[in-house]
C-alpha cells in the first residue's frame, strides 16, 4: 500500500496528462508507452461474418 501511495503521489505531481502508468507487486511505479498504431478498417471478406444492427 506504501509503494502504491508513493508511486501516486509522484504520478500526480510529474506525470503527463493522459500517460498510463503501472504499479505492480510493490515495485515503483513506471510508465508505458504504448506503440502508436491506429486501428486498422475491416476489409470485405472480413465484415461478411458479421451481422448489421437493425
Amino acid at each position: 500500500v506504501e509503494t502504491v501511495a508513493h508511486g501516486l503521489v509522484y504520478v500526480i505531481r510529474c506525470a503527463q496528462n493522459a500517460s498510463i502508468w503501472i504499479n505492480e507487486d510493490g515495485k515503483p511505479v513506471y510508465e508505458i508507452q504504448p506503440p502508436d498504431v491506429l486501428p486498422q478498417k475491416l476489409n470485405e471478406p472480413e465484415l461478411a461474418g458479421f451481422e448489421t444492427m437493425g
